[in-house]
């Protein structure tokens, strides 16, 4: 079982200025995030090291309306369920593929770094979760369906 909380990071001075205009208001409700697949662009660590995935399409993570989650992590699909709990949301990934992907995959270090999440907000139309121990930051952004 991994576990993710997720805390919506406040708005600093006086106003939104973290969350653009439109996409997030009053505290980030569910219907910006929920729906949209979120695709893996980087994560960027406290010591400016960064992974950056060749193929982001292969990563990405789906939070559904009735709490179901969709994870995609390079070869294997992964799926579970999520609640929010006030500005809290817990991940359970409990069920998955076990195709050996190919060399160079991340799909170790993309479940890895999920279940390290502590906290997310939402900037520039991109959705950032934050590491445990503020050891980096991963960002996604909206995948483009056909």
């Amino acid at each position: 079982m991994i576990l993710l909380f997720f805390f919506v990071w406040p708005a600093l001075g006086g106003g939104n200025s973290l969350i653009p205009e439109g996409e997030c208001m009053q505290g980030c409700d569910a219907t910006f995030w929920v729906g949209p697949v979120w695709q893996w662009v980087e994560t960027v660590y406290t010591d400016e090291k960064q992974t950056v995935p060749s193929e982001p399409q292969r990563y990405t993570l789906q939070f559904l309306e009735k709490g179901d989650l969709h994870v995609r992590a390079d070869c294997n699909r992964k799926g579970g369920r999520y609640s929010v709990e006030g500005n809290r949301l817990s991940l359970e990934m409990n069920r998955s593929t076990m195709a050996a992907c190919g060399e160079g995959s991340l799909e170790g270090q993309f479940v890895k770094e999920l279940s390290a999440g502590t906290s997310f907000f939402l900037k520039g139309g991109g959705l950032y979760i934050e590491l445990k121990l503020d050891s980096g930051i991963m960002t996604f952004k909206r995948q483009n369906r056909p």
